[in-house]
Order: structure tokens, then C-alpha cells, then sequence
């Protein structure tokens, strides 16, 4: 078979044919050829020959075959494979029928046909294809009847059906495997075996035939082995070199069973527990265990029963057990029975007995039954005598339960007069009491137990010690002296005192005056208060009667018997000077303001009767009060002997001052002074002498600008004068003279209170202060006035909203502006002050934009928080909000809009074309429009197109603005061009496309592969419904080319009218042109991916695309094409399509290219001749020698200007000054040419010698001025020359030698 594939290019085929003059003979024909199934396509497999003709060199001879799905026929008779070849996908004798048709195209055509049948034959080269390398079975432990099941097919390419693998699980069987090998006709005998997963030989196969099963070979047991993983090699009985193997791994997962019951791993036992431990804690932990591992085999616990259900808890996952109270060994229980029970949710285990016995711990401090222990014991108590009994208690058991008592820490007193037993608590005494030093002892009584640690309870004793009468009354002093005045009577003299140790009634004493003295008769003169022992005078006493007193006071205890003590009081009566009396004790006087000094106001008079020096008496003015309370002692004076009172000053009412009050005093002789002293009340008449005078010399008040006309000033605010003058002439009114500042309308003023109240309503943004004078006028004759100022400051209330400058405010931002960038600032206004005018700035709305920005309060800036991209966001629109100092707000909206930056390259979209065109171009010469697009705008975000490394520039083009790829001149014939189109930002910098687009053009002869469809519809008629006549056509040819893509080539209009589309039957004729449709067809879409970029390309030929759309050689359309949507289209015909291409040579453009480049090649060849003779010829001309003599004539011409000047000049400037060719330079004697001065050190040559003449004809050079040796450059075009300088600004000179 490889014999014939590999001679089948040479094998020549004539086929028997018919038709024309008769049969033509072929010879070396078989009638059946076989063709192995893995021919490669457009392998040659004979070749057609017919008489009279070689294959590929006789002309005129055309070739066609059918079906021609597999196999095609080229231009040279040659059968070829054009598609790949399936053996399983051939009908089921595996026969092709082919018919073969040669055509004549000479003068007299022939026509002849013959059959050709075709074998395709199996090659058995493809192994199975498994779906799925792997199966895994899930296997109980324990094998129940039930049925689990996994697939893995093995697919051979070669038949409809495939290799399958089954596995399957019922009783003992793991896995089944049915397989068939489709190579064959008939089934093939597989056999099947475990290699490697199985090294306890738990598994077998059965015997080799079309059923393979994996068995179980014993029982599986979870908690041994929990998978296995099985190697199983599936194989047919051909020999080992050719067989054909299936590898399949079978997983086998032995799934557990809960087949165990929990194990108790804890024994019974008794468990300590301190009953101490806090509730909640873990004190001991079971343990119960399960082998198995399924879902259901986790081991819980559970408390089932036992006196300690209650008091404890167990936690299920764990074992832990813990206490649910708190224990007491001492009160509650000393031990609890626990009844526990372990489960996995299938099986339970036996019960678990465990005893919990709590120890006691010594946790109890002995406690006393009172707290204090108070007692009482008598002062003369003896020896031992028992005080009290104290007593504890101990709720701990055992040595913690026992105690003994302490009594060692005497807070008050000492410990040497008391003891307690330590066992029985009693407390008596061990020493003598005396209450007198000590009366009340307390002491610390402890109860310590007997435990570890030793816990001790304390409680105080308190023990009170009585008192007995055993003391006497003690007297402070023995004896008493005192004294009394004469006439005294109730005075106190003196106080006597006792004291008595004892307390309580026994220390009560009693005082009296003892009257079993003799020689006591005036006793009762006297008294003694019994309690405190004041001795006080109960009736006058006469010194020159009783000089002296003398008395026995008697003290007397409370107790039973009482004790007493005496002591004596000694008394001395003292004479008593009596003071002066007065006649009158007051009078009242008036008199006017403003009399003289020394004017006599009134006369006072007291007598003594006293005799001697106390009966004599003076006077004195103690003091002098004004009715305002201003000091005024020496305002008036008295005579100290006469008692006469006159003023030392003019007196003025008008200070305040209505009256005064005088206190005057007399004395006698030894400084006893009449008693009550002596009261002159003066009264001043007032003289209306002072005009008002206000409290300040200005005011200033605040009101708040919202207050409503008629409310005072401030609330309560007033202006106040004051007259010192008094009646009529203190009487002031007010009035508002003249306003300084403001409006006078608003305000207003009480005449009679001087209260300011409000005229009108009030605006601080309008006046905020108010200045007027008040006048304050008394009633007095004449009226007196005052005048005061006052000012009136209007407080700002919150009643202007914040006012935005703009309603709306716009700015804009590049969007690579970094954090903290200010964009624009807002202007806000409040027409309120302080803080009702102090206004906030915030963003309020959206969030995006508080995220985004950021506003200051003060200058009203707004900079970003952050930094943008307009790709994200190009305009952010948000509400600024203008809180001010109170409630009022205001919003306005900002648009900020981001400037593009060029951050964003271009992206090509798509990155690959596949594409076709005519090779000539003709009809359309675009191909495809290239697409990219930039994230960025504007200018950045404008995208020209390139093409990039263009080799093929002088056949395609790409438009820079629209993206056109289309093509500029005639390509070459079923070429592939790839090219690489790239796209460029208008940014700065620019940015290209990081990924440039691939563009594959392939090139077309139409008349090869295209058809036309004429349609009698004109061009703007197809194209509004374009949509779907390309779709239809292309559903119509894939009937018959499954895999073809139909393409548009373009369209053409023709000469003709158009019809309009209509429903009707009846066609409407317009002006416009009709046109043709050219499409092609694509054989595949394989060259559509991009890895495939250099795949060939399979086109359907004319031929094949007229198969299904035309119904015959003529081009009648098929009936698809003519009825339904086509109908909107008017198809006439579907033909073949033809272009005759024209040599370029001969086409217009062709013509005029040639006829150019012919005569630009004539007139450059004259150009190059006539300068090879010009430079030959001024090569051979001579250089006539210098003449020295007669170089410069330097003379000016006498003459003006003239023609004889001109034609001169004109010589001149054709044959200039010798050009300075060698140096040294013979020396001349000569006048030096006249220089004409100009521009940038530019002089001119004055040529207007007659007798000068050029010996030189060279063109611009450089010379030698020979009267200074200077060089200097010349122009003989502008007739000017120019000194040559050094670098440093020196002229060149040439020295002679």
C-alpha cells in the first residue's frame, strides 16, 4: 500500500470516455483504485490522459470532476486528494464513484466524460482515546448489595463506536470493562490485568473476552486498608509488538461502616474533689474510643443518672467533667454518685459508675456570736470575779473545725486586770479596779482554729467599770474674796466650784450659803445659785453701813451617804460715783445751706450732783452723722464749759447732705458721763444751686438687632441724673437732645425714668451703632440741666444666610495633579459678625466626591484629597454646603472637570485580521478598516495609524485618520502578506500601541475563486439591507461546503435602470444603476487563528461556489435566491466571474510613465554631454600673464556717471581683480582702491576706471589690497568685498620681502 501511495504521482489514468466523434481509448486505466485512508492531502494519485494529448501540454483542455468533496481535478488532469481522507466517516462499502469530464476549448469543442471508482482503505494506527484515565470507586467495607458505577470510555477515532470501560460494583465486583476495537470488523477478544495497587492480592480479573471485571478476592476491612490504587492494563491478543494497550487507574476507596461500638478507656473509680474548686472548672477527664472513622463514629458523652445529675456536667466532644455549683463539705454534701454513658450515634457503651467525694478544706473562720461583747463590773469587784462569757463557732470539720480563745490586744487599758479561759470563753478579773483611772477597757478577744492554714475570728470586748460614791467635793479655792459696788444690785460677784472624781449623781454637787454660822444676819443680802455657784447682790448695799461680807458656802455631793465640803467668801463694798444727768435729752433746729462760719445753732445743759471734783461737768461733741452717711465730725463745734454749738463751715445741702444728727457728751469731774448722751438733730433748707448730673459721663448699651419696637434698651437700661438739690429742685426730666450717629426715629426716651426703649425695628447690617446726646433738666426756678452721651450698640442675630459669589462654580484639574493640588476657590460671604458670620465650608454630596476632595473653611480652596484619573471620572460634580456660626446654611454646586494627561497607549482592537483582496486591486482596493481605541480625550485620545516596518509600502497603504488598510498598486498572485498595523496618540510625549495589530492579506485571482450575483436592485437599495443577503447566500453554500465562509468582495454597479424593492409582483423601475454583487468563499476557518498565521489558505473555486447557487450553466439563480428575504434583492443570475487584466505597459498610466522616463532620459543625456564639452573646453583655454604696470588705474573719472561708467562696471564685474593664488606678492607701487563703506564692515570696490582692467577671469576668491597689504574677500555678483580678520579681531596682512 505504501508502494502505491509513493508511485501514485506517476501513475497515468485513461478513462474510456464518450460524446463528440465517438469513444476515445485510455489505456493503463484500472477501474478501481485503492486509496489508504492517511493520503495527505493534495497527494496525486493518476493522472488523466486521453488521446491525441500530454497531459499538461496540450492546450485548450478544460477538466471537471463530481463530487469533488475528497478529491478535486487540476488544470493539468491530475486526480488529487484535496481534503483529508476518514475511513469510519466513508459510506459503508468505503466507495467513491468520481466522474470525470474533459472539455475541448478549441474551435470545434468536445465534451467527454467517464466514471472512475475510488477504494479508501482502514489503517489500523489509532490506539483508544480514554475520556478519563482515572476511575474511582467508592467500595463498603462490608459488601452489601447495591451498585455503584464509574465510566471511562476509550474512544478509537477510527468508528462510530469506542472502547468502553465500565467498571461497576455489585457483590464482589469492583469493575466491569466492555470493550470493543473498532479496527476490525469484528469484535476483538480483549483481555485485561492489575500490574501494580494490589500487593495483598485483594482484586482479580476474570478470563479475556468482550466483559473484563475487577472482583474482589476477600473481605475489605476499613481499619486496615482505607484505599487502594489499581494499575489495569486492557489489551487485545494481537502480537506484542503491535498490540494496543488502555492503561486505566482504578481508585478503590473502602469506605468505613460503623460497625464498633465506643470502648470505655476511664475505669470506675472514686474521684477527690477539693470543695474549693471553682464551679465551671474541669477536674477530671473520661475517655472512651471508637476504631471507627465514619461521619457517625464520633464518641459523645453523657451524664445518665447518679445524686450528682445536677451538681456536675460532662462536655460531649471532650469528657471533660466539670462542677455546676459550688461545693460545701461543710453543709451540703459530702459526696455524689456519677452514672456516665459514652455514643457514636449507632452504639452506646455500658454505663460507667464513678463516685465523686469532696474534701473539705479549711475555709471557715471561727465567727463569735456578737460583735461587740459589752460588760459591766463594779469598782470594788475581788479577785477572779467573773465579767462575761463570749462564744464561737466553726463550720469546718475535723482539727479545722476546733478553736481556742485569745485575749491579748487591749486597745484601752491594760491587760493585767482581766483573763479568759481558751476553752470556755469566761473573762474575770486578776487585779483592783479603780474607775477613777481607768473606766472603760476594750480588748481584741480571737477564736483560732485548729486547721492549716490557722484561720482566726475576732470580735472586740467592751468592759464598763461602775463608780461607788468614795470621793469628796473638792472646793477650787479656800477662802473667797470679792467685791461689790454700792447700789449694785443682781450683779454677779464671784463664782465658787467643787469637784467631785465620782461620776453620775454621785459627782453631783449642790452649792449654799451654810447658815448655822452665827453673826449672819445680812446674809440675805446674798444668793448662791445651787448648780453653777454664782454668788451674785440681791439688795442695795451702803458701804458706810457694811464695809465688808464674809460667808460660809456649803458643798454637797449626790451619793448615798452624801459628802460635803465648806469654804469661805470674803465680800468688800466699794463706793459708786453717780454721773451728770441732762435737762432735755434732745432738740431738733433748722436752718438754711450757706450761712457763716460760727453761726450759733443751739445750746445744750447737764447737771451732777455729785460734790467736789465729780460734780463738775464739760462737753463734748462725740459725733456728728450726715443724712447721706459721709463723714462730717468738725463741722460743728461745742463750748466744752458753756455747752454752746455753732458751725466751722458753710453748710451745703446740695452734697447730699438734708440734716445732721450731733451726739454730745458730758462728763464729770472723775469720767462718769451722763447716760443717754444728748441728740441735736439740724435740718438744712435746700436753694435750688445745682444743676443735675448724670451717674456717668456717657453710656453704652447693646440690644440685638431682632428686638421688637418698644422693648428697653438691654432690658432694664436707663440713663439716671441726679439734683443735689432737694423737693422742686431735684425733680429731673429727660429727653434725646440731637442724635451723633444713626437715625433719630429709633429710639426713644422716658422723660420721667430715663428708661431707652426702641421707635423702629433695628438692622446691624444697616447701622450697627447709634450715638445721641441726652439732656436731663430739673424743675427748679430757674431749671438747671446736665447732659450726657450714649451710645448704642446693635448685636448681630443670625438672620443672613452664608451668600455663594456663583450659584455655580467650575475648575479643572490634570488627572496627575498629586494629593494636596488646590483646584479653584469659592468666595462666601455672611453679612453677620462674630460667630454668626463665621461660615464652614464642607462637601457634602456625593461620598465620591468627599473622598476626593477637600475644601479649607478660610480661604475656601478646594485641593484634592487624592489624586485622579479622568479615565475613571472626567467630570465630578458635588454640592458645597456653607454652614455659618448658627443655623443657617447654604449649598452651591462645583464642577471640576480632569484634564486628560497622555497616560494611555493606544490598544489595537482586534489584534489580528485575516483578510483578502484582489491581487489587481481592481473593483475595491481597501481591504479592512484597522480599529484602536485610547482610554485618553482630546488631542491625547486622537489615534493615526501606521503601518509598522512596512517592506511592502509600495502596495499598501494605510489612511493615518480612518484606518483604511488598502492597497496602492497591482501585488502578486496568490501571495500572503503579513503586516504589522500600529496606532499613535496624538499626546506629548506620544504614545504607540504596546501590541501592534497583525493584518494577513491574501491575494486572489478573482477569476479563479469569485462569482457575481446580479441583482436589478441599485446599490443604496443593497446595502440598507445588506444584513441579509450575505448570511443567506452563505447558509445556501454551506448546504453543499459545510465549512465554507462566504465573503464580500465588492460591489459594482452596471449600466441599466434599477428596480425599487417591492413586495409586489410588479418591479418600479428608477434612474439609478443596478448592480453586482462579487463575493467569494473561504473553504474553512482554520487561517482564522492567529497561531495558524501562516497556514494556506483554501478558497472555493467558481465552479464549486456556482454548485449550489445556480441551478444551471447559464446562471439561473436556485429557487433560495428568488424567494423569501432574497426576493427583496431581484437575483437575475449567478455567474462565473471574469476580469480581463491589461498588461500595465499598455494601460493609460502605463503609457504616460513610460513616454516620461523615456524623454527625462533623452534630456538628461543631452544635459551630460553639453557639460562634458563645457568643462573639456575651459580646461584647454589659457591664462593671459599679469601685467603689474598696469593693473589699477586709481584715477576718478572727472565725467558724471554715464554709459562709458556703465559698460565699464559691467566689464569689471565679468572679469574681476586677480585672485591672490600664491604669496609672496610682488610689491607695487600704487594708490589704494577707494572703498565704499557699508553694512557689517562690508565695503564696495569702485570699478569705474576707465583704465583699469581685469587680467584675471576667476569668479569670487580672495586678494591683496596692494597699497596695504590687507586681504580681503570679494563678491563680483554684489559688487562688494569684505577685510579678513583673525580670530582676535586683526587684520590679515601680507608682508613683502
Amino acid at each position: 500500500m505504501v508502494l502505491a501511495w509513493f508511485l501514485s504521482p506517476f501513475l497515468v489514468l485513461v478513462v474510456p470516455v464518450t460524446g463528440g466523434s465517438g469513444l476515445l481509448a485510455i489505456t493503463n486505466l484500472p477501474q478501481t483504485i485503492s486509496v489508504p485512508e492517511d493520503t495527505q492531502p493534495w497527494a496525486r494519485i493518476f493522472t488523466v490522459k486521453t488521446p491525441g494529448m500530454t497531459p499538461g501540454m496540450t492546450p485548450g483542455m478544460a477538466y471537471n470532476m463530481t463530487p469533488d468533496t475528497n478529491f478535486s481535478i487540476n488544470a493539468l488532469g491530475q486526480v488529487q486528494v484535496s481534503a483529508p481522507l476518514d475511513y469510519d466517516l466513508l459510506p459503508k462499502d468505503n466507495t467513491l464513484m468520481l466522474e470525470i469530464s474533459v472539455t475541448s476549448t478549441t474551435k470545434k469543442t468536445k465534451t467527454f466524460t467517464g466514471n472512475l471508482t475510488v477504494v479508501v482503505t482502514n489503517v489500523f494506527d489509532v490506539p483508544p482515546n480514554l475520556t478519563s484515565n482515572t476511575s474511582v470507586v467508592t467500595v463498603k467495607e462490608e459488601l452489601l448489595q447495591q451498585t455503584l458505577s464509574c465510566n471511562v470510555t476509550a474512544v478509537d477515532a477510527e468508528t462510530e463506536d469506542g472502547d468502553k470501560l465500565t467498571f461497576s460494583l455489585s457483590d464482589t465486583v469492583v469493575a466491569s470493562l466492555f470493550c470493543t476495537d473498532v479496527d476490525s470488523v469484528t469484535t476483538t477478544t480483549l483481555s485485561c490485568m492489575i500490574v501494580s495497587g494490589d500487593p495483598s492480592s485483594n482484586f482479580t480479573t476474570d478470563t479475556p473476552g468482550t466483559s473484563l471485571s475487577v472482583k474482589t478476592a476477600g473481605p475489605l476491612d476499613h481499619e486496615t486498608t482505607t484505599s487502594y490504587t489499581l494499575i489495569v492494563h486492557v489489551y487485545d491478543n494481537d502480537t506484542e509488538a503491535s498490540r494496543h494497550t488502555a492503561v486505566v487507574t482504578v481508585v478503590v476507596q473502602v469506605e468505613d461502616v460503623d460497625d464498633n461500638a465506643p470502648v470505655w478507656v476511664t475505669m470506675a473509680q472514686t474521684i477527690p474533689v477539693s470543695e474549693d474548686v471553682v464551679p465551671g472548672s474541669t477536674f477530671f477527664t473520661v475517655l472512651a474510643i471508637d476504631p471507627d472513622t465514619t461521619p457517625g463514629s464520633t464518641v459523645t458523652y453523657v451524664v445518665t443518672g447518679g445524686t450528682g445529675k445536677h451538681s456536675f456536667k460532662i462536655n460531649s466532644l471532650t469528657g471533660e467533667l466539670s462542677t455546676l455549683v459550688t461545693l460545701d463539705c461543710d453543709n451540703i454534701t459530702k459526696s455524689y454518685d456519677l452514672v456516665l454513658n459514652a455514643s457514636d450515634g449507632q452504639h452506646n457503651t455500658p454505663s460507667l459508675s464513678l463516685t465523686i467525694t469532696v474534701l473539705d478544706v479549711n475555709d471557715n473562720t471561727p465567727e463569735f456570736k456578737e460583735t461587740p461583747y459589752t460588760y459591766s463590773i463594779i469598782e470594788n469587784a475581788t479577785l477572779s470575779t467573773s465579767v462575761g462569757t463570749v462564744s464561737a463557732t466553726d463550720s469546718d470539720a475535723g482539727q479545722n473545725g476546733m478553736f481556742f480563745f485569745s485575749l491579748d490586744v487591749f486597745l484601752q487599758g491594760t491587760p493585767s486586770h482581766f483573763t479568759i479561759d481558751q476553752t470556755t470563753g469566761v473573762v474575770s478579773t486578776t487585779g483592783g479596779l479603780d474607775r477613777e483611772s481607768q473606766d472603760v477597757y476594750v480588748a481584741l478577744v480571737k477564736a483560732i482554729d485548729k486547721g492549716q492554714p490557722r484561720l482566726t475570728g475576732t470580735t472586740t470586748l467592751v468592759i464598763h467599770v461602775t463608780d461607788i460614791n468614795d470621793n469628796y467635793p473638792v472646793f477650787s479655792a479656800n477662802p473667797y474674796r470679792g467685791s461689790v459696788m454700792e447700789m449694785d444690785v443682781h450683779s454677779s460677784i464671784l463664782t465658787v466650784s467643787a469637784t467631785d472624781r465620782d461620776i453620775g449623781t454621785n459627782s453631783m454637787i449642790t452649792y449654799s450659803i451654810n447658815s448655822l454660822y452665827p453673826g449672819h444676819a445680812t446674809a440675805s443680802n446674798f444668793s448662791i445659785n445651787s448648780s453653777s455657784g454664782i454668788l451674785s447682790v440681791v439688795t442695795p448695799v451702803d458701804r458706810e453701813t457694811d464695809p465688808t461680807f464674809i460667808l460660809h458656802v456649803l458643798a454637797v455631793d449626790g451619793g448615798t451617804p452624801s459628802l460635803t465640803a465648806t469654804a469661805t467668801v470674803m465680800i468688800d463694798v466699794e463706793d459708786v460715783n453717780e454721773p451728770p444727768q441732762w435737762v432735755a435729752t434732745s432738740t431738733t433746729v433748722s436752718m438754711a445751706e450757706g450761712l457763716a462760719v460760727g453761726t450759733h445753732v443751739a445750746k445744750v445743759v447737764a447737771v451732777d450732783r455729785d460734790s467736789g471734783i465729780g460734780g463738775s461737768v464739760l462737753y463734748r461733741i462725740a459725733d456728728i452723722a450726715a443724712s447721706n452717711g459721709t463723714p462730717s465730725l468738725g463741722v460743728f463745734d461745742v463750748n466744752t464749759i458753756s455747752g454752746d454749738i455753732r458751725t466751722t463751715r458753710v453748710l451745703d445741702c446740695d452734697v447730699g447732705v438734708r440734716s445732721y444728727t450731733v451726739i454730745i457728751t458730758a462728763t464729770d469731774g472723775l469720767g462718769q458721763t451722763a447716760s443717754p448722751n444728748f441728740t441735736l438733730n439740724i435740718s438744712l433748707t435746700d436753694v435750688n444751686d445745682n444743676s443735675p448730673v448724670f451717674g456717668r459721663i456717657a453710656y453704652s448699651f447693646t440690644i440685638a438687632e431682632n428686638m421688637v419696637v418698644g422693648i428697653t434698651v438691654n432690658g432694664t437700661t436707663q440713663v439716671s441724673a441726679s439734683d443735689a438739690d432737694s423737693g422742686q429742685n431735684n425733680i429731673v426730666k429727660y429727653k434725646i437732645a440731637r442724635f451723633l450717629e444713626g437715625e433719630s426715629s429709633h429710639f426713644s426716651i422716658d422723660t420721667d425714668t430715663g428708661v431707652i426703649t426702641t421707635a423702629s425695628r433695628l438692622d446691624r447690617e444697616t447701622n450697627d451703632r447709634y450715638v445721641f446726646v441726652v439732656v436731663a433738666q430739673d424743675t427748679g426756678v430757674p431749671p438747671l440741666t446736665g447732659s450726657t452721651t450714649v451710645t448704642v450698640t446693635v448685636t448681630d442675630v443670625n438672620d443672613h444666610t452664608p451668600q455663594f459669589s456663583s450659584a455655580q462654580y467650575s475648575g479643572q484639574v490634570v488627572e496627575d495633579a498629586p494629593n494636596g493640588t488646590c483646584i479653584l476657590s469659592l468666595t462666601v460671604t455672611d453679612r453677620d459678625v462674630s460667630n454668626s458670620g463665621t461660615v464652614t465650608l464642607s462637601i457634602t454630596t456625593p461620598q465620591l466626591a468627599v473622598d476626593t476632595f477637600s475644601i479649607e473653611s478660610v480661604s475656601g480652596r478646594i485641593c484634592l484629597r487624592k489624586t485622579v484619573n479622568r479615565e475613571d471620572h472626567s467630570v465630578y460634580t458635588f454640592t458645597v454646603r456653607a454652614d455659618d456660626g448658627g443655623s443657617l446654611t447654604s449649598t452651591t454646586t462645583v464642577t471640576v472637570h480632569v484634564l486628560d494627561v497622555n497616560d494611555n497607549p493606544p490598544v489595537m482592537s482586534p489584534v489580528f485580521y485575516n483578510t483578502e483582496v484582489a491581487y489587481t486591486g481592481v473593483c475595491d482596493s481597501s481591504i479592512t478598516t484597522v480599529t484602536a481605541t485610547d482610554a485618553d480625550s482630546g488631542i491625547n485620545g486622537d489615534i493615526t495609524y501606521f503601518l509598522e516596518r512596512n517592506v511592502f509600502a509600495y502596495l499598501f497603504t494605510i489612511d493615518p485618520y480612518s484606518g483604511v488598510f488598502s492597497m496602492k498598486s497591482q501585488a502578486g498572485k496568490s501571495s500572503r502578506y503579513i503586516l504589522a498595523a500600529s496606532a499613535q496618540d496624538g499626546g506629548t510625549p506620544a504614545n504607540n500601541a504596546s501590541t501592534p495589530a497583525i493584518v494577513r492579506v491574501d491575494t486572489l485571482d478573482l477569476n479563479d475563486v469569485a462569482v457575481t450575483i446580479r441583482l436589478s436592485v441599485d446599490k443604496a437599495a443593497f446595502e440598507a439591507n445588506s444584513a441579509v443577503f450575505i448570511p443567506t447566500i452563505e447558509s445556501i453554500v454551506k448546504s453543499s461546503f459545510p465549512s465554507a465562509i462566504l465573503k464580500l468582495w465588492c460591489v459594482e454597479s452596471r449600466s441599466g435602470s434599477a428596480v425599487i424593492p417591492t413586495s409586489s409582483r410588479r418591479k418600479l423601475l428608477q434612474s439609478s444603476s443596478p448592480v453586482d454583487v462579487h463575493v467569494y468563499a473561504v473553504a474553512d476557518n482554520a487561517s482564522d487563528d492567529m497561531d495558524n498565521i501562516n497556514k494556506s489558505k483554501t478558497f472555493l473555486t467558481s465552479a464549486q461556489l456556482l454548485l449550489p447557487l445556480a441551478s444551471d450553466p447559464s446562471g439561473t439563480p436556485v429557487r433560495q435566491l428568488t424567494t423569501g428575504a432574497m426576493k427583496y434583492f431581484h437575483v437575475e443570475a449567478v455567474t462565473g466571474y471574469h476580469l480581463v487584466v491589461t498588461p500595465w505597459a499598455e494601460t493609460t498610466a502605463g503609457i504616460a510613465i513610460i513616454t516620461v522616463s523615456v524623454v527625462l532620459a533623452v534630456v538628461l543625456i543631452t544635459v551630460t554631454v553639453v557639460v562634458i564639452c563645457y568643462t573639456y573646453k575651459r580646461r584647454k583655454r589659457p591664462v593671459s600673464p599679469q601685467r603689474p604696470s598696469h593693473v589699477y588705474s586709481y584715477g576718478r573719472p572727472k565725467q558724471k556717471p554715464g554709459k562709458g561708467a556703465g559698460l565699464e562696471i559691467g566689464y569689471l564685474k565679468k572679469h574681476p581683480p586677480p585672485v591672490l593664488t600664491s604669496l609672496p606678492l610682488p610689491t607695487y607701487t600704487v594708490k589704494p582702491l577707494p572703498m565704499k563703506t557699508g553694512e557689517d564692515g562690508i565695503t564696495s570696490l569702485d570699478y569705474t576706471n576707465n583704465g583699469g582692467r581685469a587680467i584675471n577671469r576667476d569668479f569670487q576668491g580672495s586678494a591683496v589690497d596692494e597699497a596695504t597689504g590687507r586681504v580681503y574677500h570679494y563678491d563680483t555678483r554684489k559688487n562688494q568685498r569684505r577685510w579678513m580678520t583673525t580670530p582676535e579681531g586683526k587684520s590679515v596682512r601680507v608682508t613683502h620681502h
